[in-house]
């Protein structure tokens, strides 16, 4: 696998191209390549670096994103986020290594968790440990896949697939979670496979 460590600050973002010949088609558009971000998420078409809410809102209606786990992250208090590409399978690996949610003081634990891009149009998310606390606007987290521009949108419960697999279809798929309510994904593995037909 080719391993890229992407140099990236807080509340930053990093132009990534994807291999030669491959491409990543998403809502009926074929990406050749992502905007990394360090706040757990990639999104096409252009970043979204701003520091506000990392919430449903926001999710929805910027550009296309693909959101392992959207949270204020800050790998410049620790952990790496990375690119690899397997060229066998043709899979395309983003790589958030024991990176802590934003905190004043410093000294969070860290959150590990990847996201798989896949030439056909599933996505993979993979989580380790995942350490998150109240965030000051009450919201912790959202995963999942956003069309962007608040297209057509359902919520779903992505921990009650015994499977982990998520079937999608044309609209936005994602689980929020406010800051009152425990994380259930530490650990587990979700595949979103995509159907627009």
């Amino acid at each position: 696998a080719n391993r890229l460590d992407l140099m990236v600050g807080d509340d930053k973002y990093m132009l990534y191209e994807f291999p030669e010949g491959f491409l990543f088609p998403f809502y009926g558009t074929n990406y050749h390549a992502a905007m990394v971000h360090t706040d757990g998420n990639i999104t096409f078409r252009g970043e979204d670096i701003v520091s506000t809410a990392r919430d449903e809102q926001r999710f929805l209606s910027g550009f296309p994103r693909i959101a392992p786990l959207f949270a204020d992250l800050d790998p410049t208090q620790g952990g790496t986020v990375r690119a690899e590409f397997n060229s066998t399978d043709r899979i395309m690996r983003f790589i958030w290594d024991n990176v802590p949610q934003y905190f004043k003081s410093g000294g969070k634990p860290g959150n590990t968790f990847s996201v798989s891009l896949f030439s056909n149009g599933n996505v993979h998310f993979g989580y380790g440990a995942i350490s998150l606390t109240e965030a000051a606007d009450g919201t912790e987290a959202v995963v999942g896949l956003s069309r962007g521009g608040s297209e057509p949108s359902k919520t779903v419960d992505l921990s009650e697939s015994p499977t982990g697999v998520i079937e999608v279809g044309s609209e936005s798929t994602y689980e929020k979670f406010p800051s009152n309510t425990f994380f259930d994904l530490s650990n587990k593995q979700l595949l979103f496979v995509v159907d627009e037909a």
